[in-house]
Parts: C-alpha cells; sequence; structure tokens
C-alpha cells in the first residue's frame, strides 16, 4: 500500500513538471486568436465586394467618356458582373461565434476551399484581364486615330494595369495567408484534443 502511494506522489510530481513545462491555453485564448482570424477573412472578402461594385459601376463611366464603343464596356461590364457573382458564390461565410470540433473541423474546409477557388479564379481572372487589356489598348488607338495620339493613354492603361495586378497578387496572397494561418490554428487545436 506505501509502494503504491509513493508511486502515485511520483507520478503527480512529474506530471506537475511536464504541466509546468508546457503552456496551457484557455478556450477564450483559441476562440479569441481563431476569431481574429477568421473576422479578417471575413472583412477581406467584403472589401473586395466593394472594390468590385465601385469599379463595375465607374469604369463604363470611364470607358464612355474615353469615346469606346458600348459593346466592350457592356465586355466590361459582363466580366465584373462575373467577378462579383463568383466571388458571392466561391466563398462560405465562416461564423465567427462557433467553435464546437465539428465547427472546427468545417472552418477548416471552407479556408481550404476558399484557397482552392482563389487559385482557380487566377487561372480565369489573370488571362482575362491580359485580354482585356489588349482589347481596351486596340480600341483607344483605333479611337485616337494611332498610337501617336494615344500614348498617355496606353501609358496610363499598362501603368494601372500593372499597379492593379500587384494590389490584386497582394490581397489574393493576404487572404491565402489568412486562410492558411485558419487551417493551422484549428488544426494546432484538434491535435491538442
Amino acid at each position: 500500500m506505501e509502494d503504491n502511494l509513493e508511486q502515485m506522489r511520483r507520478q503527480i510530481s512529474l506530471l506537475k513538471g511536464r504541466l509546468a513545462q508546457h503552456e496551457i491555453v484557455s478556450d477564450e485564448s483559441i476562440e479569441r486568436t481563431i476569431g481574429r482570424y477568421i473576422k479578417e477573412y471575413n472583412r477581406t472578402r467584403r472589401q473586395n465586394l466593394i472594390m468590385m461594385a465601385a469599379v463595375t459601376v465607374s469604369a463604363p463611366l470611364c470607358l464612355y467618356n474615353l469615346r469606346i464603343p458600348v459593346w466592350f464596356i457592356f465586355l466590361t461590364i459582363s466580366y465584373f458582373f462575373v467577378a462579383i457573382c463568383y466571388e458571392l458564390l466561391s466563398h462560405d461565410r465562416i461564423d465567427e461565434t462557433s467553435f464546437s470540433d465539428s465547427d472546427m473541423v468545417s472552418i477548416s474546409a471552407k479556408a481550404a476551399k476558399m484557397i482552392r477557388r482563389n487559385g482557380q479564379w487566377l487561372l480565369f481572372g489573370i488571362p482575362m484581364s491580359a485580354v482585356w487589356l489588349a482589347l481596351f489598348a486596340r480600341e483607344i488607338i483605333r479611337v485616337n486615330g494611332g498610337v501617336e495620339n494615344s500614348a498617355f493613354l496606353l501609358a496610363g492603361a499598362v501603368t494601372g494595369g500593372i499597379i492593379g495586378g500587384i494590389i490584386g497578387l497582394k490581397r489574393y496572397r493576404h487572404s491565402r495567408d489568412n486562410a492558411r494561418a485558419i487551417i493551422d490554428e484549428v488544426n494546432r487545436i484538434r491535435s491538442q484534443n
């Protein structure tokens, strides 16, 4: 009996030592961490939709003032409409308040799906943007009577395309990294349980 009691004391002492070596994270801290990533994910999505809606409204007006043909204006509106629809349909909203184990799996799956779909959009969006820019250059040259008369507009279009591409890729990477952080955090929590 004394032997069992002494063995239990040693095991408790060993357990206390191991617990002292490991940081114990509260459920509230975990929820705050994942909640922060999820809020950022949802905020980025809202910002993307607002930017696309603003461009969808303003671009046709700018193109019309440049005397660009109506067919090209409709092509531009259609492109942005497809982008908005894709954004709405391809991203599942992640609830910031649900953190049970089954919800963790769902959150991780939604984040992984978002990464995959954003990559798919790039496969469509980058070539489509290049085609749009080429058609825009062609129409600007045609409307203004040659390259000489269109140099500043073409330089502005190329500069805008480059800046827009850089901003788009940065937003893509930010969104992807945020989704990966959600997945990593969920996996870390699930491995501890």
